[in-house]
Formats: structure tokens, sequence, C-alpha cells
């Protein structure tokens, strides 16, 4: 892997910080509509066993997950750790990314097999989203997030296998 400058460092993590912005603002504010939809009709707890709202959670897990490794795979290039993320703090934060993203895949997981089978009109009664227009579209999309979460998953234990 080829060094990068401090300069080249600096626009790389202006544009993760701009990502992080404009994907964290549609991200709450697809939260807030669903929120708003929902829970007056399901109540909290149908609306956290929701497979959308559970979908939302995987994709902040995923998505925040390969934001950081970016991140720091930006700094470990440059050369430069930042002084709050050390290496031995890395590799520990690295881990735990990768238990979460354990818990994306199940998530993720669910999501989807409610999603495209349903469910049981003696439990939630979940139509699925796979009928209506698009639908093709959950099918595809949530089996991406599952590979985004498994290869987080296999890239933390190829990269703690190499550190120690």
């Amino acid at each position: 892997m080829e060094d990068i400058s401090a300069k080249t460092l600096k626009n790389r993590n202006r544009g993760i910080v701009l990502a992080v912005l404009i994907g964290g603002f549609f991200i709450l504010r697809d939260f807030y509509l669903h929120a708003v939809r929902f829970l007056p009709e399901l109540g909290v707890a149908g609306y956290l066993m929701h497979p959308i709202f559970c979908h939302k959670i995987s994709e902040l897990i995923i998505a925040g997950s390969w934001l950081f490794v970016a991140f720091m795979a930006n700094h470990e290039r440059a050369r430069r750790y930042p002084s709050w993320m050390p290496p031995d703090r890395y590799q520990t934060v690295l881990k735990f990314t990768g238990i979460a993203n354990l818990v994306a895949v199940i998530l993720a997981t669910y999501a989807w097999t409610v999603v495209n089978l349903g469910t049981s009109p003696s439990t939630t009664n979940f139509t699925p989203l796979v009928f209506r227009e698009n639908g093709w579209v959950w099918r595809y999309y949530l089996a991406l997030l599952i590979i985004a979460a498994a290869l987080h998953v296999i890239f933390v234990g190829h990269k703690s296998a190499r550190t120690g």
C-alpha cells in the first residue's frame, strides 16, 4: 500500500465527514418519518420488531463500521494515527465493530426474511414488501446489507490475525 500525504489525508477525512453528515441527515430523517408513521399504529414493541426498523439499525451499524475502517485506513496509509485512536485502541474498536456487524447480520437477515416472506396473520400479519411495486429492491438491497456486514466481519478477522 502506498503512503499518502498529510494533505491527501485531510482531504479524504473531509470527504468522510461530508458523507457522514449527508448520510446521517437522510438516515435520521428516514428514521423520524418511519417512527411518526408506525409508532402510533404498532406501539413501541411492535415498532422495535418491525423489519424496516431492524433494517435501519443494521444499516447504521454497517455503514458506521465501514466508514470507520475507511477513516482509519487513511490514517494508517499516512502513518499518522489520531491522538484519540492509537493503534492498540484501533484494534479494540475494530474487533467491537466486527461483533456489532454480527448483530447487523442477524438484524438484516430478520428484515430480509420478514420483508420477503411476511408473517403469520396470528402474529404481526406483515404483508411481504416484495409483492409491492419495486419490491425486488428490498430483496436485493437487504441481501447486499447482509453481504456487507459479513465482509466486514471477515475483514476484521483477517486484520486482527495480521496484527496480532
